[in-house]
């Protein structure tokens, strides 16, 4: 699998859907190596690429205006968070607040059209946000606008 590398805007908290194989989509740069998405203010990527499957090796940055690369974005894993309920505390525990990236799976879905697609989608948010699923999911609607005019191109 190519290394890849997600610029993101500095204020960007929500959620980040990359669609795959539409002939119609923009083609991600390979730059030293890796494959460079500079995610839209909207979220949704379309893109000519193929998705990839294999060992992973992800970096996530948060990026100014110009696409500089102002901080790293830690990847955190619901799993490292604890419930109250829970008997066994993790005693690393990131902070609850923390902004991070939250890799939410890959698949397929449909449009209204009844039309394919693959996708692959993460959360820009902090945990006390996303166990409440406060993390600005991208409704079908937009997804389903993109691709029509994508596709109709």
């Amino acid at each position: 699998m190519t290394p890849e590398t997600f610029l993101i805007p500095k204020d960007f908290r929500g959620q980040i859907t990359l669609i795959y194989n539409e002939p119609c989509g923009q083609t991600v740069p390979k730059v030293d190596g890796r494959l460079i998405y500079k995610i839209p203010d909207n979220g949704v990527m379309i893109l000519t690429n193929k998705f990839e499957t294999g060992i992973i090796d992800q970096e996530y940055y948060f990026v100014d205006n110009n696409w500089n690369k102002i901080g790293k974005i830690p990847e955190l894993i619901q799993q490292d968070f604890i419930e109250d309920y829970t008997l066994e505390k993790n005693k690393n525990e990131p902070p609850r607040n923390q902004v991070g990236i939250f890799l939410l799976g890959t698949g397929s879905g449909s449009t209204a059209m009844n039309e394919n697609y693959e996708f692959h989608m993460m959360a820009v948010t902090s945990w006390d946000n996303f166990r409440v699923q406060d993390y600005g999911g991208i409704p079908d609607k937009l997804i389903d606008s993109l691709l029509f005019e994508c596709r109709k191109k």
